[in-house]
């Protein structure tokens, strides 16, 4: 309700109250609207027209939103956690990875498993390099993160999510934000089957700027 006074406040009084008489001024805030950008323009009518624009497709149009999608990841090792997905930001990086949703797939017909996600973890082996790709089909940035397949370690670092699936099933998880990645971090993503032999789905989308 209060969403909806503000943009009658915005759209509908403000042009009439000030428009005509502030031509001066260049810009003005627009206050008690959802986190996003927005953009001003002044109708055929002589109204002022308020739209949104949705945080993650500018970050996409802007090509700083990239995602990884590893597929058929096998988890060897039933009653332990298997390295499936390194994520690194270089310490070298100048750029801050906000991540903005994860998908997870247990393949396997019988296994339950258990997926982990950790920060700090100790790598002794980055693993199998894998491919990243820009949000922007046909754009032209390049994600300044490495990412890596079944990599290994001697400490898994500090545990800040987990699911657990059941045999063939999968989900969608948006975090919008909730984790950033600096540069000099790693995420560690694992995975605990049943049984061994399993495989794993991984998507994994985040924009950097």
């Amino acid at each position: 309700m209060l969403r909806n006074i503000l943009l009658f406040l915005v759209v509908g009084l403000l042009p009439s109250l000030v428009w005509g008489e502030a031509s001066g001024v260049g810009s003005f805030e627009v206050v008690g609207l959802s986190s996003g950008g927005y953009t001003v323009a002044v109708s055929s009518s002589g109204r002022l027209k308020v739209e949104t624009q949705d945080a993650g497709a500018q970050s996409t149009v802007n090509n700083q939103t990239f995602f990884l999608c590893a597929q058929n990841i096998d988890l060897s090792a039933s009653g332990g956690e298997n390295g499936l997905v390194l994520i690194v930001n270089p310490s070298t990086s100048t750029k801050v990875a906000t991540i903005l949703s994860n998908s997870l797939t247990n393949q396997d017909s019988t296994a339950f498993i258990q997926f982990k996600f950790y920060y700090g973890a100790l790598i002794t082996s980055s693993g199998t390099v894998a491919e990243i790709h820009n949000a922007n089909i046909g754009g032209t940035g390049t994600s300044s993160l490495q990412a890596y397949i079944n990599p290994t370690f001697s400490n898994t670092g500090t545990c800040i999510d987990t699911h657990v699936l059941a045999a063939r099933s999968s989900i969608i998880r948006p975090v919008n934000g909730l984790f950033l990645l600096q540069s000099g971090q790693t995420i560690l993503i694992t995975g605990n089957p049943t049984l061994g032999g399993a495989d794993a789905s991984i998507r994994l989308i985040w924009s950097e700027q």
